[in-house]
């Protein structure tokens, strides 16, 4: 899975006359291009497309299917088609930035997925309930955990005895780091870890308790 970003606009210091006051917006527009393999997918909405954040957002072949959790189980779309064109079944499966999607693409072709709207500046707080969990990266920016150090803020959201799932569309096979401490305190293992979420990148969670994962975006 491939993503490029592209701002097209800034907001900064954009204002509206409302009854004689103004508002000021500080965020971003811009769309994410998410490339997308025949087979399974992991992706997740990085943008904020207000009441258009749907399913519709995924464009995919007739055929495909898209599996979102909620409380630890799926909910489940299939790109369908009639006269009036292709759409998914059932249309108003919500696809909300910071929720991760498993898409199922049908065909031998990539996908290229575009998503469109704001890059909503400041703390983007996605909750992980116990047990498992589908959620993603919901800022336009990477991070990763490499040598110790963690720009994504899951130490803090990870506990020992948890775990999280990547999935590897290349190869169509899962990496997974659980969360362990000892006397000298806590660590990913396998411990020479190397995590990297990508912009539009999804994955799974398995907790014991529940707690927040928090990502800042900032410009």
């Amino acid at each position: 899975m491939k993503t490029k970003v592209l701002l097209l606009g800034a907001a900064l210091a954009m204002t509206t006359a409302i009854a004689s006051a103004q508002t000021y917006s500080s965020n971003v527009v811009g769309y994410v291009n998410v490339d997308l393999v025949p087979g399974w997918n992991l992706i997740a909405n990085p943008l904020d497309a207000g009441d258009a954040n749907t399913l519709d957002l995924v464009t995919a072949p007739v055929g495909s299917s898209a599996y979102k959790m909620v409380n630890g189980a799926y909910q489940i779309a299939v790109r369908s088609t009639d006269e009036l064109g292709d759409y998914w079944d059932p249309w108003d499966i919500t696809f909300e930035p910071g929720e991760g999607l498993f898409v199922n693409i049908a065909g031998t072709e990539p996908v290229t997925v575009t998503f469109v709207g704001e890059c909503v500046v400041g703390n983007h707080s996605i909750d992980l309930p116990a047990g498992w969990s589908l959620v993603g990266n919901p800022i336009p920016t990477a991070g990763a955990i490499v040598d110790g150090i963690d720009t994504l803020g899951l130490d803090g959201a990870v506990a020992p005895g948890d775990a999280i799932y990547f999935f590897d569309s290349a190869t169509q096979s899962y990496n997974i780091y659980s969360r362990s401490s000892d006397d000298s305190g806590e660590y990913w293992d396998p411990y020479d870890v190397n995590i990297s979420v990508a912009v539009g990148q999804g994955f799974f969670v398995n907790k014991a308790a529940a707690s927040t994962w928090t990502r800042t975006f900032e410009f």
